[in-house]
């Protein structure tokens, strides 16, 4: 048995589309707040994902603080909406704050990055003072970060990656953009239309399966709360036929498990488990309860005897997939299920590519460069 586990966004997806409904969601909230010009750079993004803020729910609210702060040295009283529309503010002088040695500081603090960017907000950041009601402001903007219901950062971001319509549908908000999906127009599938069809010709073959796990947001059980991103990611891959196990799937369970929202996630085995019984077929909630039960003890070895002796090949962008296998593999080991793991990085980034390595992966730049390769011999 052969099992295929695939990361989405640098593995499946070429993503740019995340980081583009950031940079426009911080010119909005600049424009909004007087300055003439706000654009995020890659090196602004990179350095951001370099402090550990990989979330852009969290990157754009804390963006956001800093530029009410800035703004503050002109417009004491200025403050942002939970919602649309945004406030029309007279342009000034000031420039942008320079984001990235804010961003720096929020690195191994023990905090979350929203707990540590307030942390530092509300002791005087730069020497600024901050009154009763200022203080007040950030903390709502920072604490609300990831509710699309309280947050504007998140608000204007969701609708963005979505696009109006499919944020609409999603959260029974009225859009206020009238704009289309950043990531069906900015992201690209990483595979050529002939690999995409080898791809599902090999896998019409007796006893070779595959899935996808991301820690995208997704929407595969309708009264879980989420948004398809995952679902939107995998139809414009060319692979919207393979299960998929995402954020939405993992909150799910482990709300039910009493754990936090993120606690399944990838390098949790919990995310590799769930996404191997969903590459066999697996109801996905039976999928989910079991990989749950390893995770906690209480499983049966009755219950994944089917996987023994399964080779399984994992592509991925990052280390914590690695880590989410290696860690399945593990606590089956443990059961009396044994299987082989081959790990496979798909990155460019010489300091990707060396964390890579360092887990044991064999990497490549581009996953068709991978599935193509005479050493894997995928297509032989």
């Amino acid at each position: 048995m052969n099992i295929l586990l695939f990361d989405m966004d640098g593995v499946l997806l070429e993503p740019h589309g995340y980081h583009r409904a950031l940079q426009e969601t911080v010119r909005l909230i600049g424009r909004a707040l007087g300055f003439m010009d706000v654009h995020l750079t890659t090196r602004h993004i990179a350095a951001f994902e370099a402090a550990g803020v990989t979330s852009e729910w969290d990157s754009a609210a804390i963006c956001a603080a800093l530029l009410l702060t800035h703004a503050w040295s002109v417009f004491p009283d200025a403050s942002l909406p939970s919602e649309p529309p945004l406030p029309s503010v007279p342009v000034h002088a000031l420039s942008p704050p320079d984001f990235v040695p804010f961003f720096r500081q929020l690195v191994d603090s023990g905090l979350s990055p929203l707990e540590r960017a307030e942390e530092i907000l509300l002791a005087g950041y730069q020497g600024r003072r901050r009154n009763a009601w200022q203080k007040d402001v950030l903390r709502s903007l920072l604490r609300t970060a990831r509710d699309p219901y309280a947050s504007l950062t998140h608000r204007l971001f969701q609708e963005l990656v979505l696009g109006s319509q499919a944020f609409s549908e999603t959260y029974s908000l009225p859009p206020s953009l009238d704009c289309e999906s950043y990531l069906l127009k900015f992201d690209r599938p990483a595979l050529s239309p002939l690999a995409q069809e080898k791809l599902r010709d090999w896998l019409s073959a007796d006893a070779r399966y595959a899935a996808i796990f991301t820690n995208r947001p997704s929407r595969r059980l309708p009264w879980a709360v989420g948004a398809p991103e995952a679902e939107i990611g995998a139809r414009l891959a060319g692979v919207s036929y393979l299960s998929l196990i995402g954020l939405g799937e993992l909150s799910w369970v482990s709300a039910r498990h009493a754990r936090d929202r993120e606690a399944f996630l990838k390098p949790s085995p919990v995310h590799a488990l769930a996404a191997l019984r969903c590459a066999l077929g697996d109801d996905l909630l039976d999928a989910l309860e079991r990989a749950a039960e390893v995770e906690r003890g209480k499983a049966s070895r009755s219950h994944w005897a089917m996987f023994d002796g399964a080779q399984v090949l994992v592509f991925e962008d990052a280390v914590k997939g690695l880590q989410s296998v290696r860690a399945a593999k593990q606590v089956l080991a443990r059961l009396g299920v044994v299987i082989s793991v081959q790990y496979v990085g798909i990155a460019r980034d010489p300091i990707k590519r060396e964390a890579l390595i360092r887990e044991g992966a064999m990497v490549y730049s581009s996953l068709e460069e991978a599935l193509f390769s005479s050493e894997m011999g995928f297509w032989g």
